[in-house]
C-alpha cells in the first residue's frame, strides 16, 4: 500500500490521492460509525446477544478508528488536512444526533449504542481537529477507555435481560433493593461513561475537549453539550432502573444478583477503568511514541 501511494506521489497525481482518501474515509466512517452511516449500530446491538454486543463495542468499532488513524491520517496526511473539515462536520452532527436520539430511547441497549456513537464521533473529531501531540493521544486513549466501559455496560444489561427477557426501561424500578451488587456496578460504570474524575473516560474526554476548544470554541461548545447529554441519559437510565418503588418483573422469583465468577469479570473491568484514570503515564507514553512518528 505504501509503495503504491509513493508512486502516486511521485507522479504528483493529487486527484487519485483524493479519491483514495475519500474511499478509505467512507469505508471506515461506516464502521465507526459516523453520521449518516450510524443507523445500523443500534439495530445490530438490539439483535445481537450479549457477547456479540460486547465484541462489537469493545473491538469492532475500534477497527474503524484504527483504520481511520492508520490509513487516512498516517498514510495520507496531506489529504487528511485538506479534507479535515468534512469529518469534523460529520462528527459534530453525529454527536448531537446520537445525544438527542439516546434521550428518546426506552431500550437499554439502544441507549448505550447511541452513547457509543457519540463517544466515537468525538474521537474522530480529535483525530482531525488539531493533529498534534495532544489531540491524537487523547483520542486513542478515549477509544481504549470506551472499550472497557461500554463492555461492562453491555454485560450488565445482558445479565438483567437474561433473567427478565425485556430491555424496556419502563418495566424496571427499585432494583437496588433486590440486586445491590448489580446496582453498585451499574452506578460506577454509568458515572465512568459520563467521564467522572479518576476514571479513564475523564482523561480522554478532558483532553479531547481541550483540543476541540483550542480548534474552535463553537465546536468545543457543541462537544461539551454532547457530553452533558451523555450524563443526562446515563443518569436517567440508572435512576429509572434502581430508584423508586420495586416493580415486580417477569421471572421475579429467579432474579439473582452478581456473585462469584460473574462478579470477578466486572471487578477486572472496574480496576482497569480506575487504573487508567489515575495512573496514565505508561499508556500515554506508549501512545505518544506511536503518534510521534506521524509528526516526524
Amino acid at each position: 500500500m505504501k509503495e503504491i501511494l509513493s508512486q502516486i506521489y511521485i507522479t504528483n497525481n493529487t486527484f487519485n490521492l483524493n479519491i483514495i482518501w475519500i474511499c478509505l474515509f467512507l469505508g471506515f466512517a461506516v464502521k465507526i460509525p459516523m453520521m449518516p452511516f450510524h443507523i445500523w449500530l443500534p439495530e445490530a446491538h438490539v439483535e445481537a446477544p450479549t457477547i456479540g454486543s460486547v465484541i462489537l463495542a469493545a473491538l469492532l468499532l475500534k477497527l474503524g478508528g484504527y483504520g481511520m488513524l492508520r490509513f487516512c491520517l498516517f498514510l495520507l496526511p496531506q489529504e487528511s488536512k485538506y479534507f479535515a473539515f468534512f469529518p469534523i462536520a460529520l462528527a459534530l452532527t453525529g454527536m448531537l444526533s446520537a445525544t438527542f436520539s439516546a434521550i428518546s430511547q426506552t431500550d437499554m441497549k439502544r441507549i448505550i449504542a447511541y452513547s457509543s456513537i457519540a463517544h466515537m464521533n468525538i474521537v474522530i473529531f480529535g483525530f482531525f481537529c488539531n493533529q498534534n501531540l495532544l489531540a491524537l493521544p487523547a483520542a486513542i486513549y478515549q477509544m481504549i477507555s470506551h472499550g472497557l466501559i461500554s463492555s461492562a455496560l453491555f454485560f450488565l444489561i445482558g445479565h438483567i435481560y437474561e433473567q427478565t427477557h425485556t430491555r424496556n426501561i419502563w418495566y424496571y424500578g427499585g432494583l437496588i433493593s433486590k440486586l445491590p451488587n448489580f446496582t453498585a456496578l451499574l452506578f460506577f460504570f454509568t458515572c465512568a461513561n459520563m467521564g467522572l474524575p479518576f476514571t479513564s473516560a475523564f482523561i480522554g474526554e478532558f483532553l479531547l475537549l481541550t483540543s476541540i476548544f483550542s480548534y474552535n470554541w463553537f465546536a468545543g461548545l457543541i462537544a461539551f453539550l454532547s457530553t452533558i447529554g451523555t450524563s443526562i441519559y446515563g443518569l436517567w437510565m440508572f435512576t429509572r432502573m434502581s430508584g423508586g418503588d420495586y416493580k415486580p418483573i417477569l421471572n421475579d422469583n429467579i432474579l439473582k444478583d452478581l456473585t462469584g465468577n460473574n462478579l470477578l469479570i466486572y471487578l477486572i473491568l472496574l480496576i482497569s477503568v480506575l487504573f487508567f484514570g489515575i495512573y496514565t503515564t505508561p499508556l500515554f507514553q506508549l501512545i505518544e511514541s506511536a503518534c510521534a512518528v506521524y509528526f516526524n
